[in-house]
């Protein structure tokens, strides 16, 4: 799984910013579902705020599966060999 971050989110859905291009092209590429985490959902959601359609987008690529969001605790990371 990927993870993705807000920036990269918002740029998929809001086709004026100037990473989309780019970001649409690499979402073409990596293995389905993408990750995210509840964090980085909650700024995307803020900072597209106000923007046409963005948030509803955002929604959308959960709902289909696109992005999921990724629980966050100490057991997304391996134990350390000590």
């Amino acid at each position: 799984m990927t993870l993705i971050d807000t920036g990269p989110l918002i740029a998929l859905v809001k086709s004026d910013d100037q990473h989309h291009v780019a970001c649409t092209e690499a979402l073409k590429t990596i293995d389905l579902p993408i990750g995210t985490v509840w964090p980085v959902l909650t700024e995307a959601m803020y900072l597209s705020a106000g923007v046409s359609r963005a948030q509803e987008g955002i929604w959308e690529m959960i709902l289909r599966g696109t992005v999921q969001i990724v629980p966050m605790g100490s057991t997304m990371f391996p134990e350390s060999a000590s």
